[in-house]
């Protein structure tokens, strides 16, 4: 009797449903825990996007004050190349006790000209600034052994340039 009751009242159909229900519900919390996960993935790789994206910012600020530094060097560096006042000056200078001392100069075209309108004559600019170069040594060397004062202390001789 109780099959036919509920046959008659349809429980069997309605506990199919329910199950069926059931199973659909557990699907969506399911779904929902997958959608919490992807949601917990995409904020974190957000968070690191918007982490890497100021590290990229910085570095592009920074790239860009050293462009800016670069430009207004360059700048000047042409304005001085292009002066026509001229200028000699030591880019660096270094001594090595098997090969002496080593200079590396830098100049501008108005430097050479005046060279060359001094008397100083050369292949090349190099040529012309290597034996104004020499000629300012051997002015140095002379005026230094002109000046030269060797006195007697007690740990031997000293020789002062005055």
């Amino acid at each position: 009797m109780l099959k036919w009751l509920k046959k008659r009242l349809g429980v069997d159909k309605l506990l199919t449903e329910l199950n069926a229900l059931r199973e659909e519900q557990d699907g969506f919390y399911t779904a929902a825990k997958e959608a919490n996960e992807i949601r917990a993935g995409l904020e974190a790789a957000v968070k690191q996007a918007d982490e890497e994206r100021a590290v990229l910012e910085a570095a592009v600020k920074q790239a860009d004050e050293e462009l800016s530094t670069f430009r207004k060097k360059e700048e000047k560096d042409k304005e001085k190349y292009e002066s026509t006042e001229p200028w000699v000056e030591i880019r660096s200078a270094e001594f090595n006790e098997n090969r002496g001392i080593r200079i590396e100069l830098d100049w501008n075209d108005a430097f050479v000209n005046h060279l060359k309108e001094s008397g100083i004559k050369g292949s090349n600019e190099e040529e012309i600034v290597q034996k104004w170069l020499a000629f300012l040594y051997h002015d140095l060397i002379e005026k230094l052994e002109s000046k030269s004062i060797d006195r007697k202390d007690s740990e031997g001789t000293v020789s002062d340039y005055v």
